[in-house]
């Protein structure tokens, strides 16, 4: 009926819904047999029907001798393509189909045990595998293949399934490897021995919510949450860490305040390392404005004024370059939902304090080096290793201890 297939053709290059394509195929067919009415819908009978008719079309195209052979009941040429599949031509709908040992299985229907042969590189194919592959929620490739079988036979189906899927936008985006960038060489005050936390790294996390309290310590719950905001201390040398929080708010005076209480409990830093938060850039500020007046004062030791904390700040809108923090952050927020789901309005701000004492002494407790199953290896070496010579957790062996002798008059005289 139709002289001209390239006609046909060009539909699936104008649409790319495969349904839609065999629409409006439908549609022409009908056009062409007058005796149908163009305004009734496609029924899934002549759905299939034209469905059939273009793939017949298509295998009298690209299988062109092996159809005349096989009408004549010739074999196939030697060389041919179809050779070892026991191709045959269904004589209810004249398309061309596999054979295989399952003609006697009586579980499986005709359609699967001799599926319609589909040639490969050629349009319709790519229309009909991205249906398949759209409408079940963009399964991958084997998956496809194996729904794709129970009907078709695709000559080299795998290697033609992944050529069409791999222009799939929406799982290169899920299933592309990310890049593998050259690591940078690490700063000096990385692989430079010095003493614990003097070159230390800051960062900020929250705002979490905590209870407030009245005036005896009980928690109010009249007055509505109370911001928190978590610190983290990291030394850049041992890998340990230091948690404190800013309570109410996260100005620069109230950094301040955490500063000094970690500097007067971990010692002097000499340089410290942050991202251009505007708190910490307003800290900065302060911070050398302290050390001018340290300088001139002459009250305090000149070794005072020589140990000044230098403010290194990061890359702006660039977390990657002080990933140390950011990732231990990550550690401390997982101890956190692994311990309370979600401790927003759930404690009071001592007890928030508490569980960032306890974190800290996990966490400073994690191996820095590989464990083995090598009898002969030490335990793992820890940031308390380096901060205290042992683990914070670990008990002297009370069968070791020496039991106290009481005081005589000899060992009293020599005190």
């Amino acid at each position: 009926k139709i002289q001209n297939m390239n006609s046909i053709d060009a539909i699936f290059y104008r649409f790319s819904s495969y349904n839609k394509i065999i629409r409006t195929i439908a549609y022409m067919l009908r056009f062409l047999d007058k005796k149908k009415n163009l305004g009734e819908l496609i029924d899934p009978l002549e759905f299939a029907n034209t469905e059939k008719w273009y793939i017949k079309t298509l295998q009298k195209r690209y299988f062109k001798e092996e159809i005349s052979l096989l009408e004549k009941n010739l074999p196939l040429n030697p060389h041919s393509k179809l050779i070892g599949l026991n191709t045959f031509l269904d004589p209810n709908d004249q398309l061309l189909k596999v054979g295989g040992r399952l003609h006697h299985s009586p579980d499986l229907t005709f359609t699967e045990k001799h599926q319609v042969l589909l040639p490969n590189n050629n349009i319709f194919l790519t229309r009909l595998v991205t249906q398949i592959h759209l409408s079940n929620n963009h399964c991958s490739p084997l998956w496809t293949l194996g729904y794709l079988r129970q009907k078709y036979w695709i000559l080299q189906g795998k290697l033609h399934i992944n050529q069409i899927l791999r222009t799939c936008i929406t799982c290169q985006k899920v299933n592309k490897k990310p890049a593998v960038q050259i690591m940078g060489e690490l700063p000096t005050e990385r692989i430079t021995p010095n003493s614990a936390f003097e070159n230390t790294s800051c960062d900020l996390a929250g705002p979490f919510y905590i209870k407030q309290m009245d005036g005896i310590g009980h928690p109010n719950h009249r007055k509505g949450p109370m911001k928190i905001w978590l610190v983290i201390f990291t030394c850049l040398t041992t890998r340990a860490i230091h948690l404190d929080a800013l309570i109410g708010n996260y100005e620069t005076q109230t950094f301040l305040l955490c500063f000094q209480r970690f500097v007067n409990r971990r010692g002097l830093v000499r340089k410290m390392f942050s991202d251009m938060g505007s708190y910490f850039v307003r800290a900065d500020k302060h911070l050398t404005a302290g050390f001018e007046q340290l300088k001139n004062d002459q009250h305090l030791h000149k070794k005072l004024a020589d140990l000044q904390t230098v403010w290194e700040f990061g890359t702006p809108y660039a977390p990657f370059r002080l990933a140390l923090h950011e990732r231990l952050i990550h550690s401390v927020k997982i101890c956190m939902q692994k311990e309370f789901r979600k401790i927003d309005n759930k404690l009071t701000a001592p007890e928030f304090l508490s569980c960032l004492t306890t974190y800290e002494a996990i966490l400073n407790q994690r191996p820095l080096t590989a464990i083995t199953n090598d009898i002969n290896n030490f335990s793992p070496l820890t940031p308390a290793h380096l901060l205290l010579g042992k683990n914070l957790r670990t008990l002297p062996d009370i069968s070791e201890a020496k039991p106290l002798e009481p005081p005589t008059s000899q060992t009293v005289l020599q005190k």
